[in-house]
């Protein structure tokens, strides 16, 4: 993907500049009455972290890129730069490189990675896919989707039964590992992608509402879920997924102004 994540643009970035310094960069949990959870007020244009305005600055390290044992170095200079969140895909063939249930690196790597998030004082938005570009084959999905011999070939990213049920088996299962790591159970984890500029390949609207009733259903209903897409109209519209936070993306030569407005 040739374009620039610019932390995560979304409607009311520009309204949340209004927030004070200090809600900034506060991620504690102890100082605060309300109990945790991450969401946005619409009426104020803010992002809410634990009843309070907020505004996150976000910076990606991708924990399959990186050997473990220099993941805290690179969170504690993403936090010494002045970030407090990062973002991270979550590759599914990393996971899953046969077709069974045999998962592995899951507990070692994805919810380790998150917790030493945590540890430093950085929240967590997260990026599981399926399909996360991310310039990996087949978008981090894994290769065995394709190799099967039946008659039509499973259909990717869309509601095909044969797809949403490799999903449903990879999903659940991450999603049972992080569901304690999630800001409302008191985790860092603040917010989580549906898909992944998925307006640019599809438009499959039971495919994505399938995946957000996926995350509600093993995440809990708090969880605050977005979508990422290319600021273009049919982008947008074919990205965007009711009760799913609509966000969008732009390259280096982007007018902002013009990609800011709502479609």
């Amino acid at each position: 993907m040739k374009k620039l994540f610019l932390l995560l643009f979304t409607w009311s970035f520009l309204a949340s500049s209004s927030c004070s310094s200090s809600s900034v960069f506060t991620v504690r949990r102890d100082e605060s009455p309300h109990p945790p959870g991450f969401t946005v007020d619409r009426r104020r244009g803010i992002f809410l972290l634990d009843g309070h305005p907020f505004r996150y600055v976000s910076g990606s390290v991708h924990y399959f890129r990186v050997r473990p044992e220099l993941w805290r170095d690179r969170l504690r200079k993403l936090r010494a730069a002045g970030f407090n969140a990062v973002q991270t895909y979550v590759e599914w063939s990393r996971h899953q490189p046969a077709e069974s249930d045999a998962f592995v690196r899951v507990e070692d790597e994805v919810v380790r990675f998150v917790r030493t998030a945590g540890e430093e004082g950085l929240l967590v938005i997260l990026r599981p896919g399926p399909f996360i570009d991310a310039e990996r084959d087949l978008g981090g999905m894994p290769w065995w989707l394709l190799a099967g011999k039946t008659q039509p070939p499973v259909r990717l990213r869309s509601s095909d039964p044969r797809f949403l049920a490799a999903v449903d088996r990879w999903l659940a299962l991450l999603y049972g590992k992080l569901r304690p790591l999630m800001r409302h159970n008191g985790g860092p984890i603040i917010m989580v992608q549906v898909e992944n500029e998925y307006g640019s390949y599809g438009c499959d609207l039971e495919y994505l509402s399938h995946l957000r009733d996926l995350a509600l259903r093993h995440l809990g209903r708090r969880t605050f879920l977005f979508s990422t897409d290319g600021h273009a109209v049919k982008q947008v519209r074919c990205g965007r997924v009711p009760g799913v936070y609509s966000t969008v993306d732009f390259g280096a030569s982007d007018n902002v102004t013009q990609v800011s407005r709502p479609h």
